[in-house]
């Protein structure tokens, strides 16, 4: 009646060496676990805001799918602009040099959620949530085609594509994140810009093979020491 041992009688008693009700030696015995996954982290920065109006910006501990299969992680949350309850996806400082990935890459890099990370999109999103753009101190949000999405959410490539219902949050131009550049073979990166425009049009890039397109809120500038970039969105509960 033994389903399996892993005993060694000094006194040369085998009637231990059962497997599954049989009398035997020599089959594989593995002990096996696995880990549940139980988390009580809210699931965006909006969330931690709603919770907490007193919240302020800063690096939190979220769990996109709650209990799902998905593991926590670290993200940068803004509490203060348009509001607060913003969850970044893209954080490092401006432009070419900067470039540390892309989303392309299926795995994340966020070596310091506030200052130098990318992850995609949770499979959660959908183009009615606000998404946002920042460079230094300016600030535009809009709504994002299913082209983007696409691309930041799952990586596939679309070129340029139209965003839909800008709005100038603080010291920018809405029409400066008309159009994102969500890349194409061998072309990696993104682009925030008006109209698909090279040159001092565009709010804000994570894209290392032109420098044209390094526009943040519409000064180029190629410096390592540029402002911070950063995209957001604001989930809805």
């Amino acid at each position: 009646a033994v389903f399996a041992s892993g005993f060694r009688d000094y006194y040369n008693n085998n009637s231990y060496d059962g497997c599954n009700g049989q009398p035997t030696v020599g089959n594989m015995t593995r002990w096996l676990y696995k880990p549940a996954v139980f988390s009580n982290a809210p699931t965006s920065c909006k969330e931690i805001l709603a919770k907490n109006s007193s919240a302020t910006s800063g690096s939190y501990i979220i769990d996109d799918d709650g209990p799902g299969p998905r593991a926590s992680y670290a993200v940068y949350c803004d509490m203060v602009t348009d509001g607060g309850g913003w969850t970044a996806f893209y954080n490092s400082k401006h432009g070419s040099p900067n470039v540390f990935s892309s989303f392309e890459a299926a795995s994340p890099l966020c070596p310091d959620p506030i200052n130098q990370c990318i992850r995609r999109l949770p499979p959660s999103a959908v183009r009615s949530w606000w998404f946002a753009g920042m460079c230094g101190n300016a600030t535009v949000k809009f709504q994002m085609s299913a082209g983007g999405l696409a691309y930041f959410q799952s990586g596939i490539q679309g070129s340029w594509v139209n965003n839909t219902n800008m709005v100038n949050i603080a010291n920018s131009d809405a029409a400066y994140a008309s159009t994102f550049w969500t890349g194409s073979s061998g072309n990696n990166g993104w682009v925030l810009a008006k109209n698909s425009t090279a040159g001092a049009a565009g709010l804000a890039s994570g894209y290392g093979l032109n420098a044209n397109y390094n526009s943040c809120n519409g000064v180029v500038t190629t410096s390592t020491s540029a402002p911070m970039a950063r995209l957001l969105y604001r989930s809805v509960l």
